[in-house]
């Protein structure tokens, strides 16, 4: 039998772009979050998911890792989507494997500090398979802001396609 997970948006549904690859026979229109019994949010829907699937990453391939907040500086009014927190690339599959994250590393990482009052933040985690013999690098004009990065039209222009693995958690400014 195969086991479910229960999963809730918890008032934090989002339609996925159009322009966000999607794997094979996917249907899904919104993000669907996973409930961690924070406190406070009340469940709109459930849903009912499979278990994530588990994959082998094989060992001598190369991996690009973004880390991004897609609701700043809000949820209501995210005019700065995507803040980019860390962007790493040619991480070999070896290390991954090992837990490790070493590699090129293209902006450094910025630990999450969303603003007071702007609500909860989701701050996404997206692997993508590098493609070969691909040099990964950030324009001159990305490098001295982090804010309104055009993940899109990163992932466009190096072919990384669909990511490989993704995962985000929620956080908030701790006074809120």
């Amino acid at each position: 039998m195969e086991q479910k997970h229960c999963v809730s948006p918890n008032n934090l549904a989002v339609k996925i772009p159009a322009w966000f690859p999607k794997p094979p026979g996917a249907v899904a229109t919104e993000l669907q979050l996973i409930s961690v019994g924070i406190a406070g949010l009340n469940p709109k829907a459930v849903y009912e998911t499979s278990a994530p699937e588990r994959r082998v990453v094989p060992l001598n391939k190369k991996y690009v890792l973004v880390m991004v907040d897609p609701d700043a500086p809000n949820r209501a009014n995210p005019r700065h989507r995507y803040w980019r927190h860390w962007v790493v690339t040619d991480i070999l599959g070896a290390d991954l494997r090992a837990g490790k994250v070493k590699g090129h590393v293209l902006s450094d990482y910025v630990r999450p500090s969303p603003p007071p009052h702007s609500g909860y933040h989701r701050y996404q985690f997206h692997l993508y398979k590098q493609p070969e013999h691909k040099h990964i690098s950030l324009s001159p004009k990305e490098k001295p802001s982090l804010g309104s990065w055009d993940l899109k039209g990163f992932v466009e222009d190096f072919g990384l396609g669909f990511p490989v693995a993704s995962t985000q958690f929620l956080t908030k400014h701790h006074d809120d």
